[in-house]
């Protein structure tokens, strides 16, 4: 079984764009992502210039649940939409908010998503669009 930066570069290689939703800390879920090459030198950069001076440049990189909670709802995650295409990272999210964004990219961006997760309560969101 491959090391999970391995896996996340046959998944790069393979088109498809891992979007890591974490229940860490931002730092932390940028740290990880970069680590994993699922963000570069340069946007690891750009977080560390923004993430204290410049929240809505930080938004565009990393998304946190509060700010996903403070988005309001609709059937499509339309607003949520503008976001997910564009963040490296999502941290501090709850199942709930992995839902929303699973949403997003499927109802409003049209994109073939699946989830995977360690926690229990994460199997209730584990979703794999059959069309694959």
């Amino acid at each position: 079984m491959p090391a999970a930066g391995q896996w996340c570069g046959l998944v790069i290689v393979g088109s498809a764009v891992p979007l890591p939703p974490a229940g860490d800390h931002a730092a932390t879920a940028v740290f990880i992502a970069r680590q994993l090459g699922i963000i570069d030198a340069n946007t690891f950069a750009r977080y560390n210039t923004v993430k204290d001076t410049d929240p809505e440049a930080r938004k565009h990189i990393v998304l946190r649940g509060d700010e996903i909670q403070e988005i309001p709802p609709d059937e499509k995650e339309s607003r949520l939409a503008r976001y997910v295409l564009d963040v490296c990272v999502f941290a501090r999210v709850s199942p709930e908010h992995k839902l929303r964004i699973v949403r997003a990219l499927k109802e409003t961006h049209g994109r073939i998503t699946s989830m995977t997760g360690e926690a229990a309560r994460d199997r209730q969101l584990a979703v794999c669009d059959r069309r694959m």
